[in-house]
């Protein structure tokens, strides 16, 4: 173990490696927070020394542009021990429907899940999942797995647009238009939610509509 710091009622107390911690006897909500020298994870230790992992370092910025991923980061976060990244295509797939058949529903209804969405829609819906199908048929960027994201997925790159409308310039992509851009999230048999980027504000939206698509993936590392 490398350096480990423990924080307790707002102070950082610092260990140096080797140190026992075994006598250690503060409150059941205070860690010992350090460095896994085999693997760079933050780590917290138990009073008893056990090494238990808390939180890995972020490889990747916000708003930071990855070839290998195809696109712009716009959110992350740690899931046990592993990074997730959310990414954006560096360019629009186009103008295209929600879906042709405006009567019937495909339960593409996660506020967050975007990426169970579009499986939803493209299962039920075929090619009639107009914007959904574009996204999983796309190869920008050299890579696959892109989605239609959910309506939550798009209030995540919209309140980090500063960030990523960095990261597309840095790309040489094209910037978003601030206008509507379909979500994957379904409100009803005839409708769907619509993201409009000028104003931050979601609607619902006819799912035989035109709206600009552009889709989303995901990586782990």
């Amino acid at each position: 173990m490398g350096q480990i710091k423990h924080y307790n009622n707002g102070k950082w107390t610092i260990y140096t490696s080797g140190e026992d911690l075994s006598g250690y006897t503060g409150t059941t909500n205070t860690y010992y927070i350090g460095v896994n020298n085999t693997d760079g994870d933050y780590s917290k230790v138990n009073p008893d020394g056990e090494l238990i992992n808390l939180e890995k370092e972020f490889q990747y910025e916000i708003g930071q542009y990855v070839e290998d991923e195809g696109g712009v980061i716009f959110h992350r976060f740690i899931e046990g021990n592993v990074q997730k990244y959310l990414v954006v295509d560096i360019q629009d797939l186009g103008n295209y429907i929600w879906s042709n058949i405006d009567s019937d529903s495909c339960n593409a209804i996660s506020l967050w899940r975007g990426e169970l969405n579009t499986e939803f829609m493209v299962e039920q819906l075929g090619a009639n999942s107009g914007a959904a199908f574009e996204c999983i048929a796309s190869t920008n960027g050299g890579v696959s797995n892109w989605y239609l994201p959910s309506i939550q997925e798009l209030n995540k790159l919209w309140n980090n647009m500063f960030e990523v409308s960095k990261g597309i310039e840095i790309a040489g992509g094209n910037q978003l238009n601030l206008i509507f851009y379909w979500s994957s999230t379904e409100t009803s048999s005839t409708n769907a939610r619509t993201y409009n980027f000028f104003t931050g504000i979601s609607s619902s939206g006819n799912k035989n509509e035109d709206n600009k698509v552009r889709a989303v993936r995901k990586f782990s590392i």
